[in-house]
């Protein structure tokens, strides 16, 4: 049956005369071991009045009376109070066992009893709103969106409310409460934001993310599970019903609609989430069929779109957003949305958290990411990572690790324009047991005067790279050239005390595309010894060149001669601090730079996703010329004499060959072939 009754989906989803098709195969696999929400089983097949037969013929009934006939664009519908299908609905969700609350980012909170007592729900560590009746919609805290995404998504206060409510341990009246507010919030906010019946190409709404594809996609996970907490507890009128199930069809009937779909980008995937629950949960609708395939097809498409399926990163240049994507991926595995190439995909992709996890728990801050604790939320223990050198070369990320204190991460990537920032060619480095160099992370979604800071954390001027003029911002027609990694190479050694070397190049078609110049980086990297920063550029008119090193909120850099610092790190009692020195042949400006605020922001990061800002030494390198080799260097050791100094670099014509020389006669040779590296050190020549 379901072999069959899947061909006949495939059949109805090409055919383009118009068709009815009720699903009631489905509907009475769903009811065959009915559930209650306290998990008690009851036997329905024959469960009373009405019994199967009997409300497949109340369907149909009320589908030839309703005229319910799936169309591209789907009217909305009025139940007539009492009607057969009112009821069938109701029983329906009321035979379902209430799902565990997988709503991303929401733990089931120990403070949610107090939250619901005190009539406040937090949206955010620093906002949160009052529970009052009619509430008002249209606030807008602080200018932030991810507020009002999350304020009309109804989730925290639907999921703390479930949170109670599915906690057996709590009493009756409290659990009756609790269900008693996740419907006032529901039918408040129903009530607020409906459809215009007069004219369906308006959406009647109180802020600017109510119709928005994300928040809808999570907003009917929210109705759903308030909808069958309050028809549990016994709530709803018959009009309250009938005005509920209205608007989870409108919703539907909004995403429906590919002009609201968000191609190429996760919020797309929430919207399929959302339209296959309510296929499922609303399965004895007739439209509901047409839901279901819509969801499946568009989220596989999707999918394609976003993923390297064969290295298992998700393309959205973050590492939040790669763990995000963990767990929704589990999620639509859960719901039967996700296919068994899903499930393949989620172990990749989980598998893969290990080389964006820096060695003190947090993500690394690539592109939109709160470099937070999350070793809690990997799916388990951390994997134990040895020596290594990791290179997505689909997705444009190098990665070097020697456990259990090092790791550099190289990225030149460009997929899409979904949080992307003007990162290309840009690296963070953890050594010494700390966060070297360090990227912003994401300074919330807002507008109004907070939005310098966002445009700021998507700069150039705000990453570890080489900006071109003064090329701050991503434009809106540039090209997306995927990965602009060329090689890579390690060399081990053969005492385990001493980690091995590594080397990783990278272009930048980016500027090549908008500035007329070459620019190609390459690293060479000793973990707890040296680092070597090499940037090529050639142009055919003079440009201003600017390069930027953000370090850590634990290191403070000190000036102890010409173009030198010593690194100072929060802890350390370091005799000989580890340092850092600019060691380009021509004429360089370098400059130190700390929470700057004016004339332009500069020397920042945001560990906690917007306030508090917190100030970082930055060094700002700036040249004009032509054709330039623009060379940083690291001593992480701190034990070389202090005049040593990087003396020479001198790269090849072809670019394959770089050879870097130092005063006190140690030398490296990097030779490139193909995509692979080969490391030459002067102790190889002794």
């Amino acid at each position: 049956l379901d072999q069959l009754n899947a061909a006949l989906l495939h059949a109805l989803s090409e055919n383009r005369v118009p068709l009815l098709y009720l699903n009631v195969t489905s509907l009475t696999n769903a009811w065959a071991n009915r559930t209650n929400h306290q998990g008690s089983i009851e036997n329905c097949r024959h469960w009373c009045i009405p019994g199967v037969p009997d409300v497949w013929n109340e369907m149909l009934l009320a589908v030839l009376c309703d005229e319910c006939v799936p169309q591209v664009s789907l009217p909305p519908v009025t139940f007539p109070k009492n009607s057969p299908i009112e009821r069938a609905l109701a029983q329906f969700l009321l035979g379902h066992k209430i799902p565990e609350l997988e709503y991303y980012g929401l733990e089931k909170s120990k403070t949610a009893l107090e939250d619901i007592k005190r009539k406040r729900i937090a949206l955010s560590t620093r906002s949160e709103t009052k529970l009052r009746f009619p509430m008002d919609w249209t606030q807008y805290p602080r200018r932030s969106r991810t507020f009002r995404m999350k304020l009309h998504s109804l989730a925290p206060v639907v999921q703390t409310s479930g949170t109670i409510y599915l906690d057996l341990s709590q009493n009756a009246s409290t659990r009756h409460e609790a269900a008693n507010i996740a419907k006032l919030v529901c039918l408040d906010w129903i009530k607020q934001n409906r459809v215009d019946n007069s004219n369906r190409t308006i959406w009647c709404a109180t802020s600017d993310m109510v119709w928005c594809d994300m928040t809808v996609g999570l907003r009917i996970g929210s109705l759903l599970l308030g909808l069958r907490m309050a028809l549990s507890e016994e709530l709803l009128s018959s009009k309250e019903l009938t005005r509920w199930l209205k608007s989870l069809r409108e919703h539907a009937m909004w995403l429906m609609n590919d002009v609201h779909y968000r191609f190429h980008h996760n919020h797309g995937i929430f919207e399929d989430i959302g339209l296959f629950q309510l296929s499922q949960d609303l399965i004895m609708l007739p439209e509901a069929a047409w839901w279901e395939q819509r969801s499946r097809s568009r989220c596989r498409d999707n999918f394609s779109a976003c993923v390297g399926w064969d290295e298992g990163i998700w393309l959205e240049h973050s590492a939040m957003y790669q763990l995000m994507m963990v767990n929704i991926i589990r999620r639509t595995i859960s719901i039967g949305l996700g296919s068994t190439e899903f499930v393949q995909l989620e172990r990749l992709m989980s598998e893969n958290l290990q080389w964006f996890n820096l060695p003190d728990g947090r993500l690394v801050a690539l592109g939109d990411t709160t470099p937070g604790p999350y070793h809690k939320v990997l799916g388990g223990p951390r994997k134990t990572v040895h020596d290594a050198l990791k290179v997505f070369w689909q997705a444009g990320l190098g990665v070097a690790r020697a456990y259990p204190h090092s790791m550099l991460h190289l990225i030149s990537w460009f997929h899409s324009g979904a949080h992307k920032h003007l990162d290309d060619l840009s690296i963070s480095l953890f050594d010494l047991g700390e966060r070297l160099l360090v990227h912003p992370g994401v300074f919330g979604y807002v507008s109004g005067p907070g939005s310098a800071f966002r445009l700021y954390a998507q700069s150039a001027a705000s990453n570890n790279g080489l900006q071109v003029d003064d090329d701050l911002h991503r434009g809106r027609n540039e090209i997306m050239y995927g990965c602009g990694l060329v090689g890579s190479g390690w060399r081990e050694r053969g005492s385990s005390s001493d980690p091995p070397s590594f080397a990783l190049e990278g272009q930048n078609p980016r500027v090549r595309h908008t500035k007329g110049v070459t620019h190609h980086r390459t690293i060479y990297y000793h973990p707890m010894h040296t680092l070597v920063i090499v940037d090529r550029v050639r142009a055919t008119k003079p440009h201003l060149y600017t390069r930027y090193l953000h370090f850590g909120p634990a290191v403070r850099l000190r000036c102890t001669g010409n173009s030198v610092f010593d690194m100072i790190i929060v802890g350390h009692n370091d005799t000989q601090p580890p340092r850092v020195m600019e060691s380009s042949t021509g004429d360089v400006s370098v400059s130190r730079v700390r929470g700057r605020r004016k004339p332009a922001v500069q020397g920042f990061v945001f560990p906690t996703g917007m306030e508090p800002q917190l100030p970082v030494d930055t060094l700002v390198m700036s040249c004009t010329a032509t054709n330039a080799i623009l060379v940083v260097w690291f001593d992480l050791e701190g034990t070389r004499a202090p005049r040593v100094r990087l003396d020479r670099v001198h790269i090849d014509q072809k670019g394959t060959r770089t050879e870097l020389l130092w005063t006190d006669g140690q030398s490296v040779t990097l030779e490139r072939q193909g995509s692979t590296f080969h490391i030459t050190e002067s102790s190889d020549a002794g």
